[in-house]
């Protein structure tokens, strides 16, 4: 998580390519996901820069700041991170 005077900065990018990097890379990682509430569609968006696709989306799944929430969840899995990569 970044703190607000970060947000829509390119540091969120860079950041979640060195996680996504390290995951696969060093951790040898098969599949990375991230969860996050459905309202939040600059979260939803940056998973989706990365290639992420929404897997789930449930309703009424956390209960956070006295009421419910929906959270989507998204991935990618190291052969299609690797693929995204390669030209053509």
């Amino acid at each position: 998580m970044l703190g607000r005077q970060w947000q829509g900065a390119a540091a969120a990018r860079e950041a979640g390519n060195a996680l996504i990097e390290f995951g696969f890379g060093e951790l040898e990682l098969h599949r990375i996901y991230a969860e996050t509430i459905s309202e939040n569609k600059a979260a939803i968006k940056l998973c989706q820069a990365f290639r992420m696709r929404i897997e789930s989306e449930r309703p009424d799944d956390r209960f956070f700041k006295c009421r419910m929430w929906s959270t989507t969840v998204l991935a990618i899995s190291q052969n299609e991170w690797r693929a995204r990569k390669k030209p053509g």
